[in-house]
């Protein structure tokens, strides 16, 4: 098996759908929170992949949010419980700008989450 070259590694760490996508914020089992490539909105994605699967995971959008209050709300509705973890990041990142919006929560691309 031949290792992949720089390009096939860049582009995996730049698609949304990629398991090493860099504005990767928060995950918690099958459900993850990542950063959109454009940086105006949160995504929350799932693992739709089969147990056994050997090409990894296969993470799918399944909501869409621009504020900390829809983020929190639709991973209420999706999970089906609070994740301490996701509120404690949006209270760091809603620190740093007005509303809780999404730039306030920008990923460093070299060094993950704030």
């Amino acid at each position: 098996m031949r290792p992949p070259n720089s390009m096939e590694a860049d582009m995996n760490e730049t698609w949304e759908t990629s398991d090493q996508y860099h504005g990767e914020l928060l995950r918690d089992g099958r459900y993850r929170v990542i950063v959109s490539k454009d940086g105006i909105q949160w995504i929350l994605q799932r693992d739709f992949s089969a147990p056994g699967r050997l090409r990894g995971p296969n993470w799918r959008a399944i909501g869409y949010c621009t504020t900390r209050k829809a983020l929190t709300r639709l991973w209420r509705e999706k999970t089906g419980y609070d994740s301490a973890e996701l509120n404690a990041l949006l209270e760091i990142c809603e620190a740093s700008t007005e509303a809780g919006r999404v730039p306030s929560c920008e990923v460093d691309m070299q060094y993950g989450p704030p």
